[in-house]
């Protein structure tokens, strides 16, 4: 499967689009197909490492724990344990209308760079949005 990547802290430039191996969920767990995500100041002060504490919390302290549990991490991508009540509460409030997106720009996967970008520029009005295409073709 495709992801975007990073090895190291610094602009947007150091993303890349790679192909990754996909996650196994366990018996009691489930894989969850993402068709779109936002991004938001989170993921560019994370991929800049500022401030200086995000880059303890995020490399010694995540780090340390996901060595420890032997769970192979990549980036922000995870197994998710469902909450049934959690899941019909938020489907009763996306079907009454009371959850409504504001989307100010939609960025394909390969364009995240060019995303994050926009949002350190702080003209966002609403979210910034990633969207995942899903087909057969693996090819970058």
């Amino acid at each position: 499967m495709r992801a975007i990547v990073y090895h190291k802290y610094g602009s947007p430039d150091v993303l890349q689009l790679k192909e990754v191996e996909k996650p196994t969920p366990k018996d009691d767990e489930v894989l969850i197909r993402i068709d779109a995500a936002s991004a938001n100041a989170l993921d560019w002060h994370l991929i800049r490492g500022t401030p200086f504490l995000a880059r303890l919390v995020n490399g010694l302290l995540l780090g340390s724990w996901v060595s420890m549990t032997g769970r192979k991490k990549i980036g922000q991508m995870e197994t998710a344990k469902p909450n049934k009540k959690d899941l019909v509460f938020i489907k009763e409030l996306l079907e009454a209308g009371k959850v409504v997106p504001v989307i100010d720009r939609t960025y394909p996967l390969s364009e995240v760079p060019e995303a994050i970008r926009y949002l350190e520029a702080g003209h966002a009005k609403g979210k910034v949005v990633i969207t995942v295409e899903q087909n057969n073709n693996t090819s970058l």
